[in-house]
């Protein structure tokens, strides 16, 4: 398994959309949100390397990235949500829900520089892979 990455602070950018940043959301159980307004950074806490589990954490609004499956998007949680993060192509990662192909994507309808993350089947096309970029220091 190639490509994993350690746990830390990251900027993370859509491959298909490398101008929207993963990870605005508001306050618990509001939608994430991909946007090209500024960039939210991702605490990543790897739990299993081996399984590739690990969490997603927004410090500011202090909620983890889950995927609500009623409403097909991903969600902040105030609770730890685990998350695989599964190789895309290249450096690119999959973000989807622990052993089954529901994943985190963006679609092609950005409005106004924003867009829910949406959570479904993986699409055929780019919008579900994502680069993380590690930034240096502590939230």
């Amino acid at each position: 398994m190639s490509n994993m990455i350690s746990s830390g602070l990251y900027n993370i950018t859509n491959a298909m959309y490398p101008d929207m940043f993963f990870g605005g959301v508001l306050t618990s159980n509001d939608t994430c949100i991909g946007s090209s307004l500024g960039y939210a950074m991702v605490q990543v806490d790897v739990k299993d390397e081996d399984t590739r589990l690990a969490t997603l954490y927004i410090p500011g609004p202090e909620l983890y990235v889950g995927f609500n499956m009623e409403g097909h998007v991903a969600t902040g949680y105030t609770d730890p949500q685990v998350l695989q993060l599964s190789s895309g192509y290249g450096d690119t990662l999959v973000i989807q829900q622990q052993n089954t192909d529901e994943v985190c994507y963006i679609q092609e309808d950005v409005r106004s520089g924003w867009t829910p993350i949406y959570v479904g089947p993986a699409p055929e096309d780019d919008g579900k892979y994502w680069i993380f970029d590690k930034v240096d220091g502590e939230y």
